[in-house]
Formats: structure tokens, sequence, C-alpha cells
């Protein structure tokens, strides 16, 4: 019986041996369709363009009324720019706001306010921001709609302060409101991100600069030379920019031209360059670049 029970077993593992060997291709497969991340780059919305304006003076008497009006017109522009963040009931509980630490201000408590709950100080809120607290500023709002939003969000709590003439006197004062406020032009972020990168890299304008006048230059025989012997002139400039502080004299230039010439920019014939030609192009570069 035991060698019946045997020969059984070694019957059992050759047919699964058999079905594993068979079906291999489709056991290894992965059944899971690995998560494919979108390149979201394109998708990212930009600054618009903005001229710079002056608004119209503001009606202060009317803008800082809590009037039905206002409040109406400041329950749009809070459902606007506020509810991601601040939640449908002024709760600080928007979905935007969840990971957000310390979280968005609750409108319904009024302690423990950065700049406290007064119009004037929740102006200032939207006017500068609170960069602490993650608080966005929202200037490119017109004033009139400002005053709108604080008195809607003042609708969360009766015992939000009362602004008196003196408060919104001092606001004007400080924001100039009655007279007009000036808003500041807007460029897009990525072109701004260029011009900021072309003022504050002096070594990229500089090859630029020569390159452009080494290319345009058809008299200069230490020009003509560079582009005799060049396979690839912007390539050669910026070899020789980034290295300018070992090249004082003849012999470095030599020495520079003698080491790994192809990969910078020079054609195989500099090998065969006179010294001659080697010194007309050492005292241009010298006036142009090495100086």
């Amino acid at each position: 019986m035991f060698g019946l029970f045997f020969i059984l077993i070694l019957v059992l593992i050759i047919i699964l041996g058999h079905v594993y060997t068979a079906n291999i291709n489709t056991i290894s497969v992965n059944k899971y369709t690995p998560a494919v991340v979108p390149d979201t780059s394109t998708l990212v919305d930009d600054l618009p363009f903005i001229k710079s304006s002056l608004t119209q003076p503001v009606d202060l008497q009317k803008a800082s009324n809590p009037s039905p009006e206002n409040i109406v017109k400041g329950k749009q522009v809070y459902e606007t720019y506020c509810t991601s963040c601040h939640g449908n009931e002024g709760k600080g509980d928007g979905l935007a706001g969840v990971n957000l630490k310390p979280p968005p201000r609750n409108f319904h408590i009024l302690t423990e306010w950065t700049n406290g709950t007064k119009i004037s100080e929740i102006y200032k809120t939207l006017e500068e921001g609170i960069v602490s607290r993650g608080m966005a500023q929202y200037n490119n709002i017109s004033p009139e709609d400002r005053f709108a939003v604080i008195h809607y969000i003042r609708t969360f709590n009766k015992d939000y302060p009362i602004a008196d003439e003196n408060e919104i006197t001092m606001l004007d004062n400080t924001y100039s409101l009655s007279k007009g406020v000036y808003k500041p032009a807007q460029i897009p972020v990525r072109t701004a991100e260029k011009f900021l990168i072309s003022q504050y890299n002096p070594e990229e304008n500089k090859i630029n600069s020569v390159y452009s006048m080494i290319e345009l230059n058809n008299s200069e025989n230490g020009a003509l030379l560079l582009k005799k012997y060049s396979s690839n002139l912007k390539t050669l400039i910026t070899a020789i920019v980034n290295n300018k502080d070992k090249i004082t004299n003849d012999n470095d230039f030599s020495n520079f031209i003698s080491t790994s010439s192809l990969q910078k920019g020079f054609k195989s014939e500099i090998t065969q360059i006179t010294k001659e030609e080697l010194s007309v192009i050492y005292t241009y570069l010298k006036n142009v670049i090495l100086k």
C-alpha cells in the first residue's frame, strides 16, 4: 500500500508539473495594470498679462455699510475665492484646506485672529495676506468686493465688532481708498522666470553676446580664424568663457587647444594651426572675452 501511495504522489507531482510548465507564460503575467501618472506640467494655469491701472475712488460710506446688497455681493465673492479653504459655512473645513497647518480660519470663532476681527483688520488680511498661516493676499479683488466679502463673513457671528468712522478713516489713510487704488501690472510666471534667468545669468549673456559679435565679424583676422577652426562656435566660446581664468597668455591658450579640442568645439584641423595664427586668435580673444 505504501508503494502504491508513493506512486500516486509521484503521478500527481508529474501532472502538476506539466500543468505549470504548460501555463508558465500565463502564470507569470502581471495581471495588474500599473498606475500611469499623467504629465500635468502642460495643464498648469499661468497668470495672465495684466496692465497696471488705477481703480476708481471708493465710496467708503457705502462700501463700509453692511447693507443687504453688500452682503449678497459678498456671498458671491466668498463662494468664488474663499469656499475652497474656509468651507461653505465659514468653518474652515473646505476641501483645499484639509492638509493646511495651521488650518484655515473658522469665521464663527472670534479668538486668536492674527490681524484681528475689525473690518479694517480683515481688510488688511485680504490686502496683504498672512504668510505664516498660508493666507494668500487678495489685492486683485476690487476694494468694494473686499468690503462686501468682509460684511458677508461677519454674518457668521453676531459679535464681530462694529466699525466706527475713525477706523474707516484710518483704513483710508493706509490704503488711499478714497483716492483710487493703484493696481500693479502682472506678468505670467513663466515669463518672469525667463526674465530673471536672463538677468541673473551674466555668463550666458556674455556667451550669447560674444557669439553674435564673432559670427557677424568678417573683417578681423582673429574672428575669421576662430570661425575657420571651430566646428561649433557657440560651444567653443562657452569653453573659453568657462576657462578664461586659466588662459592668461599664448602658452596657456596653446595648452587649452591641445586638450579635448574636439569636445571644446574645435575642428580636427586645429592641430595644424601655426604659432602666428594662435597668437592672432589669442590677441583677439583677449579683447573680447579674456579681458
